[in-house]
């Protein structure tokens, strides 16, 4: 049994006990259940179009009109067969279901960070599950960010990569950082690989810092070359994707601008107001180490016997009712939260511990890390730092909710304090660790305390949405007691669980425990502390039958009789936020939606029209039914929009206005129905000003989410087409039109809309949506595979032959 442990058995035993272990958290996906997440129910409505026509056609179809009037489907489902990294993300999970291959990735990933840097195996399975388990990572897969989580589990991968190209072998250290950094990228969560990226640069650097020191340089510049080169191997695979998605981000919120000049906006990037709404506030950092420090969660159960329960119950609100009722118990700074960014008490007692016991690069690289972390994080509660940050730091300002980078401390804080317990653990005088015992008690217990004793009397309580709770019949005041009263219980939950920590390192320092019997101790006092918390807002509870799923979609009786309509049209659902409303595109061609990254021509035309009621906007886009609520039954109904125009139709006049803004506004007083506005940009894609359509008739004949044909009869030479269809360039106007199979070019009216002008006669007029990014990128991503698979492989045959030498040679001698 010893020789099976010692030729890496201990690591099949210890995967093991990580995936007994999420399971029996996850138990109920035993029982054929599934989470009801809600990110995913609302990407499955709007990505419906583009998985129906894969289904159908086994083709990909690029873009949508089911939200926002049509958008590339680039960011939403879209598949890249020819991306390596694709076919292998199911070994990294093993195959196993998404509640069990995401929680256990990223336990696998941390484990093997911490044994290959040193750690006891026993303690690195208590890391995993720490790390795993951490409360933030079990909101986020309640959420739905199964793509966050999925770039997340890289994370650890990729600096122990790193690390290895660093400290241990270059050529294998270069073909897992390509292998895991490509990986990244192939779970298509930038943001995540972006803090990544930034988490492996600040490695880098302090590695350099050190090597400057010992006169190291030119070392340190050959493997940093290599891992350049290690980024572009991991890239290849990805060309696909990340060319389409960088195109497709130029005339998006996220990394183009507005062409209107009058209120300048998100030029390169996001609104810095919008990208900053979900900002950590500072007091708020205490959450990492006191579940309550902030409240929990915007809806928080009920508890028997708190001040709102009984407030409740004196207000006349039936007992039967009470176990319902939601209350709102956070008050930072952020919009809403579904929970706390608990890191564990326990953790956080070590991770303090790390910087009086770790010395040299881990330390320094952690330290620096860590506070960068908490700045980003801070968003717009720490302004001065994060506006450079949005200005000049490259690629910053592509993305939204700062508190995202948390994630990069809930990797760096079992890390740390993981390697200062190992440290002690190697020890030949572990009494040296003493004082740092005793400083990291005085810090955490000390946090703990003042929270305790004096935190909600310094703590503002009151929640950015109160008013709006107190409109509701909330009894704020009520409520406002019961956060304190949080605050102080869970600060005192904080401060035993900190004691806890100190006591069992304690008994390791004196010598007084084994080692195994530490781990064990820590493995139960982590899962006490962390575990608990994860059932507060992930249980059995919120586990449905996958079937169940299916009512997340229902028919109302207005759906129904739109559904009846068998032709080409748009809908608008105005019984609910439109633009902001996801489940609307799951069977509708949809006006509003719900995405992240909406062209800006596209949020231009809501801001300016359709949220102004603009019916001449309405009618363009072919709105031919508004969803409402009736005003006796409050129930959905649908109205037929009589003046929508339809697929295409003819016009008897251009417009032309000099730019941008003048196309704009002069949509407010126009008929979409004679008149077509136009930017003088395109003066020479038309002979005349003013037409004569009568007798010309224009219909879709085939409709395809990629290609759309119509057939046209033109009457009295040439005519001009307006299409209802959202104009979009891409990298090389990505929607080819041929008339009669010739390629032509067409135009931008009325700010959003397609247009062409088209000569006399009878014509067939096909739109096909084809960006080059996609399709020359499938090739370039193929090469890229093959490239990327013949490195890795060179690299871990180098390792394998540089380690066969060094043992034949050691049994020579």
């Amino acid at each position: 049994m010893g020789k099976f442990l010692n030729k890496g058995g201990f690591h099949i035993l210890a995967l093991v006990a990580l995936l007994v272990i999420t399971g029996i958290y996850f138990y109920p996906a035993f029982q054929g259940k599934v989470l009801r997440l809600d990110d995913i129910i609302r990407t499955k409505a709007t990505s419906r179009e583009l998985r129906e026509y894969r289904e159908t056609t086994g083709e990909e179809a690029l873009w949508t009109n089911s939200l926002f009037g049509g958008m590339p489907g680039f960011q939403m489902n879209t598949h890249y067969p020819t991306n390596l990294y694709k076919h292998l993300e199911p070994v990294s999970k093993l195959g196993l279901p998404s509640q069990l291959g995401l929680i256990t990735s990223l336990c696998f990933g941390f484990y093997f960070l911490l044994f290959f840097l040193g750690v006891d195996r026993r303690l690195a399975i208590v890391g995993a599950l720490a790390y795993g388990f951490s409360v933030f990572f079990i909101l986020s897969f309640e959420a739905g960010h199964t793509g966050k989580l999925r770039t997340m589990g890289y994370m650890a991968p990729a600096l122990l990569s790193v690390y290895i190209l660093y400290k241990r072998h270059i050529l294998l250290g270069t073909a897992l950082t390509a292998l895991f950094v490509g990986w990244s990228f192939a779970a298509n969560h930038l943001q995540i690989t972006y803090y990544t990226l930034l988490l492996l640069g600040i490695f880098i650097l302090v590695e350099g810092y050190f090597a400057l020191r010992e006169q190291l340089l030119s070392k340190w510049i050959k493997k940093s070359l290599m891992f350049a080169a290690a980024l572009l191997i991991g890239l290849g695979p990805n060309i696909a994707n990340i060319w389409s998605t960088y195109t497709y981000a130029q005339e998006t919120i996220r990394g183009g601008g507005s062409e209107l000049t009058k209120e300048v906006k998100g030029e390169g990037g996001l609104d810095i107001e919008y990208a900053m709404r979900w900002s950590m506030g500072i007091t708020e950092t205490a959450t990492l180490l006191i579940p309550n420090a902030a409240g929990g969660a915007n809806g928080e159960p009920l508890k028997e016997g708190s001040a709102t329960y009984e407030e409740l119950r004196r207000m006349g609100v039936p007992t039967r009712n009470l176990e319902s009722i939601q209350l709102p118990m956070y008050f930072g700074k952020q919009p809403f939260v579904s929970g706390p960014m608990y890191l564990g008490a326990v953790v956080f007692f070590f991770f303090i511990l790390s910087f009086f016991v770790l010395k040299g690069t881990m330390k320094w690289f952690g330290l620096i890390a860590s506070i960068l972390t908490l700045f980003l994080a801070w968003g717009k509660n720490f302004m001065f730092f994060n506006q450079l940050m949005f200005d000049y730091f490259p690629m910053y300002n592509k993305f939204r909710a700062p508190t995202m980078v948390i994630m990069v401390l809930e990797l760096l804080a079992p890390l740390l304090g993981f390697l200062a317990i190992s440290e002690i653990v190697k020890s030949a005088d572990r009494d040296q660790y003493w004082k740092a015992a005793k400083n990291a008690l005085f810090i955490t217990g000390g946090i703990a305390a003042a929270f305790l004793l004096i935190g909600p009397s310094i703590l503002d309580l009151n929640g950015l949405n109160d008013a709006v709770y107190a409109q509701q019949g909330f009894p704020m005041d009520a409520i406002i007691e019961d956060r304190a009263s949080g605050v102080r219980s869970s600060a005192l939950r904080s401060l035993i669980f900190v004691a806890l920590s100190f006591g069992l390192l304690y008994l390791l320092i004196k010598e007084k425990v084994k080692v195994l019997h530490f781990a064990l101790g820590l493995g139960v006092l982590v899962l006490a502390d962390l575990w608990p918390v994860d059932k507060r807002y992930v249980n059995e509870d919120d586990f449905i039958i996958e079937q169940a799923m299916n009512a997340n979609y229902p028919l109302s009786q207005a759906d129904k009789q739109i559904l009846q309509d068998d032709s080409y049209y748009r809908v608008i659902n105005q019984t609910t936020d439109p633009f902001t409303d996801a489940m609307t595109s799951y069977w509708h061609k949809n006006i509003g939606g719900y995405h992240a990254a909406k062209l800006w021509r596209y949020q231009d035309l809501i801001e300016r029209q359709l949220s102004q009621g603009n019916m001449a906007a309405y009618d363009m886009l072919n709105t031919k039914y508004f969803i409402q609520r009736d005003q006796q039954t409050n129930a959905p109904i649908a109205r037929m929009n009589a003046g929508a125009l339809g697929n295409a139709w003819f016009v008897n006049e251009l417009q032309w206005v000099p730019d941008a803004d003048s196309e704009m506004e002069a949509l407010n007083s126009f008929d979409p129905g004679i008149t077509a506005i136009v930017d003088a940009r395109y003066r020479g894609m038309t002979t005349k000003d003013a037409y004569e359509p009568a007798g010309s008739v224009v219909e879709l004949t085939e409709y395809k989410p990629n290609k759309m044909t119509y057939r046209a009869s033109v009457k009295n030479g040439f005519q001009v087409i307006v299409f209802s269809e959202i104009y979009y360039e891409g990298y090389d106007h990505d929607w080819k039109v041929t008339i009669d199979g010739q390629n032509v070019d067409h135009f931008r009216v009325n700010y959003v809309l397609r247009a062409l002008e088209v000569p006399e006669g009878e014509h067939e007029i096909v739109f096909s949506f084809h960006p080059k990014t996609y399709y020359a990128g499938l090739q370039y991503s193929m090469i890229g595979s093959i490239l990327t698979i013949l490195f890795i492989a060179w690299g871990i045959w180098s390792y394998w032959k540089e380690k066969k030498s060094k043992n034949e040679a050691s049994v020579e001698a």
